[in-house]
C-alpha cells in the first residue's frame, strides 16, 4: 500500500467537487483498489446516473399533468363525503352495494356509514336523473361495472371512474341440483376462457363503448405521463450500494495485508542481525576446539551472546503483544 507525500483532505474534497462539475482533476489519483473503487462508483454515479436522473425528474414534474380528480381512492370519497363536499346518489337503493353499506360491518361499508349519517344518500328517479346530478359536480354515483349504468355513463363526457379500495363482487349462474345444463355450461365456460377474457377486457378495462360514441374535446395532458417514483429509480441506489460494498470490502482487505505484511518485515528485520551474530558464535565454537583459543576473548563472547538472546526474547515479546 503505497502513502501520499501529504495528508490533503481539503485538496480531495475539491477534486470530488471538481468532479461533480464534469472538470477532470489530473491530481486525482487513488494508490488503492479501494480508493480507486471508490473513485470509480462516484464517478458512474453523482456524475452521470444522478445528473440525468435529476433532469428526468425535473422533466417528468414539469410535463406531469396535474391532479384533478377530486379523489384517487374509497378513502378519499369517503373523507369528501364525511366533509360535506361531495353526496352520494343512486337510482336503485335496493342494490347490493347499499345492502351492505346498510348492513355490513367492513371497514368501508362501516366508514361510509358513518360519513352518509350526517350526510344521507340521495335517490334519483332514473339513471339518467342520476347521471345528470353527477354532470353538475358534488355528486358521485356508485355503479356497477357490468351495469347499464355504465354504459350509459359512457355516453357522456368528462366522467372519472375510481375503483381503488371499492369492494368488489362475483356473480354466478344458479341452476337447479342435478340441472343438464351443468354440464354443458362448465365446458362452454373452460372452452371459451380465452374470449371470455379479451371480452372482459376489452369493454370493462380498455374503454370500449358499445352504445352512443360521445365527441369529447381532446384533452390538453398526454394521459400515458407517468412521473418518476422510487419503484423506477431503485436499480441505480442498488447499483451504488454494491459498488460501496465492493470497495469496502476491497478496503479492509488492502489494509488487513498492509498490517500483516508490516508485523511480518518487523519480525524480519528483528532478526536478521542476529544470524550474523550467531555464525559468529557458531564460527567461536568450532575454534574453542582448536589451537588458536588465545586469539579470542572468550567471556566476551559468551556476554555478548547472553545478551543478543535477552534482546530477542523481549522484541518476540513486544510484537507478540
Amino acid at each position: 500500500m503505497k502513502r501520499r507525500p501529504r495528508f490533503r483532505p481539503y485538496e480531495m474534497a475539491w477534486e470530488v467537487l471538481q468532479l461533480q462539475l464534469d472538470e477532470k482533476s489530473e491530481n486525482m489519483v487513488f494508490h488503492t483498489i479501494a480508493g480507486n473503487t471508490i473513485l470509480f462508483i462516484f464517478s458512474l454515479l453523482q456524475s452521470a446516473f444522478f445528473t440525468y436522473l435529476y433532469e428526468g425528474l425535473l422533466l417528468s414534474a414539469l410535463i406531469q399533468q396535474g391532479e384533478e380528480n377530486p379523489f384517487k381512492d374509497a378513502d378519499g370519497l369517503i373523507r369528501l363525503i364525511a366533509e360535506g363536499k361531495y353526496h352520494l346518489v343512486t337510482n336503485y337503493r335496493g342494490n347490493w352495494y347499499f345492502d351492505e353499506l346498510d348492513h355490513s360491518n367492513s371497514s368501508h361499508f362501516a366508514k361510509l356509514r358513518a360519513a352518509t349519517s350526517s350526510n344521507p344518500v340521495v335517490v334519483a328517479k332514473s339513471v339518467s336523473d342520476a347521471l345528470d346530478m353527477v354532470d353538475k359536480g358534488n355528486y358521485i354515483f356508485p355503479i356497477q361495472q357490468d351495469s347499464l349504468a355504465m354504459q350509459m355513463s359512457k355516453e357522456r363526457c368528462n366522467f372519472v371512474y375510481v375503483n381503488k379500495g371499492l369492494p368488489q363482487r362475483s356473480a354466478h349462474l344458479i341452476f337447479a341440483n342435478n340441472s343438464l345444463f351443468l354440464n354443458a355450461f362448465n365446458t362452454g365456460i373452460i372452452m371459451q376462457a380465452s374470449f371470455i377474457q379479451r371480452t372482459f377486457h376489452k369493454y370493462f378495462l380498455a374503454g370500449s363503448k358499445i352504445g352512443k360514441i360521445p365527441k369529447c374535446p381532446a384533452t390538453e395532458f398526454v394521459e400515458g405521463s407517468k412521473s418518476l417514483d422510487a419503484n423506477s429509480v431503485i436499480g441505480i441506489f442498488t447499483l451504488g450500494a454494491i459498488g460501496m460494498s465492493f470497495a469496502l470490502v476491497a478496503f479492509v482487505a488492502e489494509i488487513y495485508h498492509f498490517w500483516h505484511k508490516n508485523v511480518f518485515m518487523r519480525k524480519w528485520r528483528a532478526n536478521a542481525p542476529l544470524g550474523g551474530v550467531e555464525n559468529i558464535l557458531a564460527v567461536a565454537n568450532i575454534h574453542l576446539n582448536s589451537s588458536n583459543e588465545d586469539r579470542f576473548d572468550l567471556l566476551k563472547l559468551a556476554e555478548y551472546r547472553e545478551r543478543i538472546q535477552e534482546r530477542r526474547h523481549s522484541r518476540e515479546t513486544y510484537t507478540s503483544l
